[in-house]
């Protein structure tokens, strides 16, 4: 079961914190204009996990750690970009991705050296190999967080990933076991010591209980 806040509801929550980040990159966004693109995006029917709500999720999770990051408001940035292209199968959405957060960014004021390191980030959170530095490490555990999760919003997420995919399950099942045993084989599935000790042990015991119900006979 979805219980995730309404559209209009998390776009009323979320604004305020577009502006503050705003404020904090010394940027204009005249009439929350790229805002709006954001969430409009994030809003696309299709998506049931890569959406506005996963976008709060990993806001909330970033904002009591943001003291960690070495740049605290390029690593919000890139999480407000960092799903912003999704398209089901194609192994270059981070890529384009990151190529709007540089689009928009720079359009709004934000120096292209800043606008490269917000690119760097969110090409991270492909997860195809070891972040290039801490604050990409820090992003690509607050992305993957949601694997450590208590085991109901752990469900609720294999669900989303499911439905989102649009396949039949026959074809989805045998993808799915590889992406957990590819994790499970990692000798760290998370980059921090924080994630580490936050969500390591009990993402192991998610993904091993879902591998162990797809696989059985």
């Amino acid at each position: 079961m979805n219980t995730d806040p309404p559209a209009t509801q998390l776009r009323d929550r979320l604004r305020p914190e577009w502006r503050a980040l705003c404020e904090q990159l010394h940027v204009t966004d005249a009439d929350d204009r790229a805002f709006d693109r954001l969430a409009d995006a994030y809003e696309e029917p299709v998506r049931t996990y890569h959406n506005l709500a996963h976008i709060d999720d990993c806001l909330t999770i970033f904002d009591p750690l943001r003291e960690q990051a070495g740049d605290p408001a390029l690593v919000a940035a890139a999480i407000w970009f960092h799903d912003v292209i999704y398209e089901i199968g194609a192994t270059d959405n981070e890529s384009r991705s990151a190529g709007l957060a540089v689009e928009q960014l720079g359009g709004m004021g934000l120096a292209d050296e800043r606008c490269q390191i917000v690119a760097a980030l969110i090409e991270a959170t492909a997860h195809r190999e070891p972040p290039g530095s801490a604050d990409a490490a820090f992003l690509c555990d607050i992305d993957l967080s949601i694997l450590g999760r208590d085991q109901k919003t752990y469900e609720g997420y294999a669900e989303a990933i499911f439905a989102e995919v649009r396949v039949p399950w026959e074809v989805f099942v045998p993808h799915r076991v590889r992406f957990l045993e590819t994790m499970l084989a990692r000798p760290a599935i998370f980059h921090t010591e924080t994630g580490r000790i936050r969500w390591e042990a009990q993402a192991r015991t998610n993904m091993a209980a879902e591998r162990n119900r797809l696989s059985a006979p």
